[in-house]
């Protein structure tokens, strides 16, 4: 979902990809399982977060910080 949380920090597709070693064909994988999970949207060019993708993100947060310690 780290593809997800760099859409919500308004990070281009280009941005992104550098993330990836420039990987453009994984990048783009990953966003277009994005928009048909319908967490993402593009407008005037650019990515964006919905608020289902926002409801994503948190509750993978929340899933996270309610685990126990497993060291």
């Amino acid at each position: 979902m780290y593809i997800l949380r760099c859409v919500s920090e308004a990070m281009s597709e280009s941005q992104i990809m550098k993330r990836y070693d420039g990987d453009t064909q994984l990048v783009k994988n990953w966003i277009n399982f994005l928009v048909e999970k319908g967490w993402v949207v593009r407008y005037d060019d650019e990515w964006h977060i919905t608020s289902k993708g926002i409801e994503h993100l948190v509750s993978q947060y929340n899933n996270k910080s309610a685990r126990p310690d497993e060291s």
